[in-house]
């Protein structure tokens, strides 16, 4: 099964550990400054090809350090990139995360090609070359989202690819009326939709009921509706069983960026291997709790059958 992720790549930028009193003019010693690939669609495509798929990423980047980067790390993970563009016209998108030593992280980001994807960046070509199209980071891609990402789906579907979706959702670039807009247009193309609680909560009105939400987004023709609910698990429904399911990480987190996108990623890759809602379930949670557990959105990330295993040693049986 090939996959094709879609969607943004940016630069993370990891400051550690920081001392709150960076400030106090003396100096501070880190521990490393290391690039990490970032970004949705980036970080979907390297869990994937870790879990053991066959997966392309459709993005477009800078031809900068941050860029080049990217690619390496891409290329390292085993993920197709002749569908990454390189544009000269401005830098790549990067996100600066600081570490601090007393467990708090703070964010800087750099305005780039992660912001600016356009529907010329991802071909049909691509799309063609897919049979799974995982569509990533709407919402968070202004001149992408609506009929850039509606046409992406519907192009799939039209040529009988199956599809899924998730949401990074700003209210700086859309306000909530706007964004449900822009992704109602897509979700008559999508089998999978998989948005975090607290942006399904921004775009629906306030709903934060799980069912609540499963009536909202019923009449869609959606195959799989899930939110993703932070520590408290996941919440998935096929519009006939409702599944619950807790978070399978135990402890503090050591670095939750990418976690959901790794939920996404395993639930895709035991959906296209024919698992039962509640087993695609437990693997995107066993996913999930690998990344939380090492620094970088994708160093935690496990094969298959080790995902598997995993869930099956904490007292589940995915299947």
């Amino acid at each position: 099964m090939k996959i094709l992720c879609v969607g943004q790549a940016i630069g993370d930028l990891y400051l550690h550990p920081v001392n709150p009193d960076v400030f106090d003019g003396k100096l501070h010693i880190l521990d490393g400054i290391p690039i990490y690939g970032g970004g949705d669609a980036n970080n979907a495509s390297i869990d994937l090809a870790k879990i053991g798929e066959e997966t392309a990423l459709a993005t477009a980047i800078g031809a900068d350090v941050f860029g080049m980067q990217i690619l390496k790390l891409l290329e390292e993970a085993g993920v197709e990139t002749k569908f990454v563009r390189q544009r000269t016209d401005m830098g790549t998108s990067v996100h600066v995360i600081f570490l601090g030593t007393d467990g708090n992280r703070g964010n800087g980001y750099l305005h780039g090609t992660g912001d600016c994807v356009s529907r010329e960046d991802i071909p049909n070509e691509a799309i063609d070359w897919a049979d799974h199209v995982h569509m990533v980071s709407v919402l968070s891609q202004p001149v992408l989202d609506g009929e850039g990402v509606t046409s992406i789906m519907r192009y799939a579907k039209e040529h009988g690819k199956t599809t899924s979706m998730d949401l990074q959702y700003d209210v700086n670039m859309s306000p909530p009326e706007v964004a449900l807009e822009k992704v109602r247009s897509a979700l008559p193309y999508c089998d999978v939709f998989l948005p975090s609680i607290s942006e399904v909560e921004a775009i629906s009105g306030g709903i934060t009921d799980p069912l609540e939400l499963k009536a909202f987004f019923s009449g869609y023709g959606l195959k799989v509706f899930g939110c993703k609910l932070g520590a408290k698990g996941v919440y998935l429904t096929d519009f006939t069983q409702d599944v619950f399911l807790p978070s399978l990480y135990q402890g503090i987190p050591v670095d939750s960026l990418g976690a959901g996108d790794a939920f996404c990623s395993g639930f895709i890759a035991a959906y296209k291997r024919g698992f039962s809602l509640e087993g695609c379930g437990l693997i995107g949670s066993a996913a999930s709790a690998k990344i939380c557990g090492e620094i970088g959105c994708n160093a935690g990330m496990r094969p298959f059958d080790e995902l598997v295993a995993y869930a099956k040693e904490l007292g589940y049986d995915p299947k």
